[in-house]
Order: structure tokens, then C-alpha cells, then sequence
């Protein structure tokens, strides 16, 4: 497995991203992000993962995957998660493709990688064309505005007050679409957080390992995270569900076998063991958070 990355540990007490701190997200009602799967497996994906190895699909987008320049390795919490399972599973052949992320499910589909390891979330298009892993881990959503706190944003309610920000075509992006709040887009992510510095936006609606990120690799930058707020339910629904990963319908024993190894290295305690070696915690591996009695 490559090294552990070290994302959050100085972070998190400047950025208020805690990861207990604030985030209400369990529903009224259990939500159900897939239907249940009862295939009957007659193809042979995983004899001939466990034999011949398996190509993994990952996309420069760190802290989620990536590679190290000076290794060449690929690197990032999916990349360690995700092997963690293989290794469960019995699959020592490892290699990665890096490519956009735009282009990993294609590639997918036409077989030139196994598996889409920078974890994807459940939307209605991507469910028609790919299968998905079971639930891996969780991230959030984080309100990112001027240092101070200057416009007294403390819900995702106050957003329509104010000029926001946000990616182009992400889940936030769709959510704030969703809920009529009039957005600026941008195309990439040094725009975006340019865009607050220079008060071109109050606020920028972003996931919060992203905004940790953005604030540990500059840590003068003049902005900050709202740390505790109330997530709205339908979050969950346009973008803020489990991270996955990516997988062929057709590779039916794989995917069968994955799942179980998943459920298997999330109960044993290794999945815990490795989100908090990145400086995470076990509200990580919920949507909700657990209330211990």
C-alpha cells in the first residue's frame, strides 16, 4: 500500500472541519441511495481478478487519489481504502491508469481499467451505465466564506442572501440548481477560491475535504469554513451521499465479492483504522452520526 497521506491533522482546529462538528444529516425516514442487488453470478470477473490482477482507474484529485511525482505511485485515502479490500478480497496484482476524471467512466466501460477508484456518488445517469460498491466513506459539505465571517453566513438557508460560488457541474452545484439559489460557476478550483479571495463571492459551496485541502496548501488565505451548521436532508440526495466506487454491471462475481470483503473490512475496524490515519475520524464512516447511549 503506498504511504499514508496526511491531510487534516494541522488542519482541522484551523478550519473548524471537524469531522463530529455540526453535520445533522440523518433523514426523517431511512434513505435508500440504491435498490438491492440479488444477482445470481454466472461470469468469472473475480477468478480472473484473484489470477491475473486487476487495473484501477484514478484521477488527479488529491486528497482522494493522485500520484506521487517521485514514486510514481498512486496515492490518496480511495487508493488505501480501496486496497484494503482487494487485499481481503485476495488480489495482490495491483496497477493504476490515471486519467481525468471525466474519462474513468468511459474507460471503464470500454475495459481498459477494472475498477473506478476516485470515489464516485450516486447520480440517476451514472446509475444506468455503471454498478456501484457498496457505501465506503462519507465527506460533507462545507460553506467557505471571507475571513470573519463578514456577511454572517450560518446556514445553507442564508445562501440566498449572498453571492455564491461553486464548481460547475458538481453536486453542489446541482443541489443549489435544485433549490433555485443563483450561483457564479467556475470552471476549475483555483478560480473558484480565487473568486472569494478577491470578494468576487461571499460564499463558496464546496465538499469539505476540498476546502481543507485548498486551506492547508495555503494556509494565509484569508477565508474560512462555517464549522457547526444544520445539513439539509435533500443534501443527501444531490451530491452529499456515501463515496463509492465505480464497477462493470456485467462483472457480477467481482462486484458480489467486493461488497462482501467492503462489509467485511468496515465491521473489522481497518476502514476506522485508516480514515483516522488520514486525519479523519469514525463520523467519516456515516452519513449520520452515531449517538452513543
Amino acid at each position: 500500500m503506498p504511504t499514508k497521506t496526511r491531510i487534516l491533522n494541522s488542519l482541522c482546529a484551523a478550519l473548524g472541519l471537524v469531522a463530529s462538528a455540526g453535520f445533522q444529516a440523518r433523514a426523517a425516514e431511512p434513505y435508500y441511495e440504491l435498490p438491492a442487488d440479488y444477482a445470481a453470478c454466472s461470469d468469472d470477473s473475480y477468478q480472473r481478478a484473484v489470477e491475473h490482477g486487476v487495473k484501477l482507474g484514478v484521477a488527479p484529485a488529491m486528497p482522494w487519489t493522485g500520484v506521487d511525482p517521485t514514486s510514481g505511485k498512486a496515492i490518496g485515502i480511495d487508493v488505501e481504502l480501496n486496497a484494503e479490500v482487494l487485499k481481503r478480497m485476495g488480489i495482490t496484482k495491483l496497477t493504476y491508469e490515471a486519467g481525468a476524471f471525466n474519462s474513468l467512466i468511459p474507460s471503464l466501460l470500454s475495459k481498459r481499467i477494472d475498477m473506478v477508484v476516485t470515489d464516485v456518488h450516486v447520480t440517476p445517469d451514472r446509475a444506468k451505465t455503471i454498478a456501484f460498491s457498496g457505501p465506503v466513506w462519507w465527506y460533507g459539505p462545507a460553506l467557505v466564506v471571507q475571513q470573519g465571517n463578514p456577511k454572517g453566513v450560518k446556514t445553507f438557508e442564508d445562501l440566498s442572501k449572498v453571492r455564491v460560488g461553486v464548481l460547475l457541474g458538481t453536486g453542489p452545484d446541482e443541489y443549489l440548481k435544485k433549490v433555485g439559489v443563483s450561483a457564479t460557476r467556475f470552471q476549475n478550483y483555483a478560480e473558484e477560491f480565487a473568486a472569494i479571495q478577491q470578494d468576487k463571492v461571499d460564499a463558496v459551496v464546496e465538499y469539505d475535504l476540498l476546502a481543507a485541502d485548498f486551506k492547508k496548501a495555503n494556509p494565509d488565505a484569508k477565508v474560512e469554513s462555517i464549522a457547526s451548521f444544520k445539513m439539509p436532508e435533500d443534501l443527501l440526495k444531490n451530491g452529499y451521499g456515501y463515496a463509492r466506487f465505480g464497477l462493470r454491471k456485467d462483472d457480477c462475481s467481482f462486484r458480489t465479492a467486493y461488497n462482501q470483503a467492503l462489509a467485511e473490512v468496515r465491521a473489522s475496524g481497518a476502514m476506522s483504522d485508516l480514515l483516522k490515519a488520514n486525519g479523519l475520524s469514525d463520523r467519516n464512516l456515516f452519513v449520520f452520526p452515531l449517538e452513543l447511549k
